[in-house]
């Protein structure tokens, strides 16, 4: 399994965070992008699906393991949305600053 996100979708995928590109490098409109982050539909709905089932007692053995994984890639992705998030909320920061003491000089 790889990491990606689809520009058009914003769809998150992955296997290992670590394989991805420090958001600090990434480009404004990138960083927009993953500010949209979400899990692909059918991810979320089967993640849905297995944590319904762990509430109600019905999660077989062999579940679990799905369930730790999709847990697994909602985090990671829940962690690259949130990073990007205030990435985009420094970088805004920071050129209104600069903005604002060139005004000033």
């Amino acid at each position: 399994m790889h990491c990606s996100v689809s520009n058009t979708l914003y769809s998150y995928t992955c296997g290992n965070i670590n394989d991805l590109e420090p958001v600090s490098v990434l480009s404004d409109e990138q960083v927009l992008v993953l500010t949209e982050l979400q899990m692909e539909a059918e991810q979320d709905a089967r993640l849905s699906e297995m944590l319904d089932r762990q509430q109600s007692g019905t999660l077989s053995e062999g579940d679990h393991s799905e369930l730790q994984t999709l847990m697994q890639v909602y985090q990671e992705g829940l962690l690259r949305k949130a990073t990007a998030l205030s990435e985009a909320s420094r970088q805004t920061w920071v050129d209104s600053t600069l903005k604002l003491v060139s005004k000033i000089h």
